[in-house]
Formats: C-alpha cells, structure tokens, sequence
C-alpha cells in the first residue's frame, strides 16, 4: 500500500446492477476487484526485480511464463469468487457480486435478518496464493446461514484505503438498522 496514499476504488458494475434492480437510493459498500488484483501486481512488480533475472537466466521462459499465467488465473478465479459488494437501503441489504463468471445479485429484505457476524479469516490455502484478507460476512435469517466474502471491503487503515468504505462503515450502517452484528476482524 501506498504510505499516505487514499484511493477510492468503486465499481460501476455495482451501480448499474444496483440501477437494474431498481435500487437508486441506497448506502453502498464496495468489495471492488480491483482492490485484490492492486495487492498482487504491487507485490508481483516488487518481486519482479529481484526473481526474474536468476529465473530468466536458465532459459526457462516457457516454464516460468505458464506457471505465472496459471497462477493469475487460479488468483482471478478466487478474487472473483470472493468479492461480493454489499448496498443498503431502507428495507433490504442487496449483495452482489458483479465478477464473471460469479456474477450474482441476492436481496435479502432487513426484517428477515436475525444475524450477522463480520469477520475475517484466511486459510492457509488462501495465504499460499498471497491473499492478504478473508473478510466475511455470515448472514443468518429464518433460511439459513450464508457466508458471503468481500476481501476487496477493507479494514479501517486510516485513510490509507484504497476504497472510500470501510467494512467497519458497514457494521456501523448496519447497527444504525438495529441489526444485531457480531464483529470478530483480525487487522
């Protein structure tokens, strides 16, 4: 991350979901894609110096080339799967996630929801593919439990994001609702 730097990453596919939906007032929190693939090109680029010349030195170009590609998309595919934005409006909490091939909308109306735990966790296969965060959020309504991932939501840095709402806004927004919300983040 940048040291002093505030970016404010949004995602118009969120917007134009939330527009579909018919959804134009509401509060909403970004889980942006972008956020997770930022991470990893900064620490790829930071690498990059160090690695390729002992690894491009033995010609294998191919080899190093195919794991890389392979790498990005297995990071992709699990980036993609685990950004879900979340919007709130008078009566619902609307997730999405915007990302092919996962692109998916869920409106859950406020009243059914009896639960939610905030949360963060990154397994140990995760932490091998270099993610940096595993925020969660479980939803509990008269349905069932869900477990919705929105790494791209980050922790409070103090103004060192790289997305405007934090997932510590979401938790307030949500108890200003009257929601009862268990906390658990690692920082």
């Amino acid at each position: 991350m940048y040291i002093g730097v505030s970016a404010r990453y949004t995602d118009k596919r969120v917007d134009k979901a939330l527009r579909k939906l018919g959804y134009n007032d509401c509060e909403v929190f970004y889980s942006p894609l972008i956020v997770s693939l930022t991470y990893i090109l900064m620490l790829l680029a930071a690498t990059a110096g160090i690695f390729s010349p002992m690894l491009f030195s033995f010609g294998h170009y191919f080899v190093i080339s195919a794991v890389l590609i392979c790498y990005c998309c297995l990071y992709y595919l699990v980036s993609a799967y685990s950004n879900n934005s979340f919007a709130l409006t008078a009566a619902d909490l609307v997730i999405i996630n915007p990302n092919f091939p996962f692109s998916k909308q869920t409106v859950i109306p406020l009243n059914t929801i009896t639960d939610i735990r905030i949360g963060s966790h990154t397994p140990a296969w995760r932490k091998a593919l270099l993610f940096l965060t595993g925020n969660y959020a479980d939803i509990q309504t008269s349905k069932g439990l869900t477990r919705y991932y929105c790494i791209g939501l980050e922790a409070d840095a103090y103004d060192e994001n790289l997305i405007e709402k934090t997932i510590e806004d979401f938790e307030m927004a949500l108890r200003k609702r009257g929601i009862n919300i268990q906390s658990s983040i690692e920082y």
